[in-house]
């Protein structure tokens, strides 16, 4: 009888740690990535159809993928000079750098391989 009560308290200090430690990486992420805020925060402010150009480069889907991602874009220099275009073909491809200026929203994935070139 004692090694099953030993067995089932053991488990349960197990699931236990597990919580706690889970919530402790929740609460990290929940600092230090924006992204994870704006999906999680019920009292973020969401703004819907923002009328504001909020940037004279990009468009208004480029604007708001980069905002999804935390990406201020009222940050971004204005003008590209050619060592931030030559950053961004590296990290990028000469192709994908091509289909942004475009017009092509950047992804998720790329704007963190890109962060680099734009010192944010």
């Amino acid at each position: 009888m004692k090694t099953i009560f030993r067995l089932i308290w053991n488990l349960f200090a197990i699931i236990g740690l597990l919580t706690i430690v889970g919530i402790f990486i929740l609460i990290y992420f929940w600092f230090t990535n924006p992204f994870l805020q704006s999906i999680f925060n019920p009292f973020a402010s969401r703004q819907e159809n923002v009328s504001e150009d909020q940037h004279p480069a990009l468009s208004a889907e480029q604007e708001s993928a980069l905002q999804s991602v935390g990406v201020d874009v009222s940050t971004l220099p204005s003008e590209i000079t050619p060592s931030i275009e030559n950053c961004f073909i590296e990290k990028l491809g000469q192709k994908r750098v091509d289909e942004i200026k475009a017009g092509s929203s950047p992804t998720a994935v790329e704007v963190i391989k890109s962060r680099d070139c734009l010192g944010q």
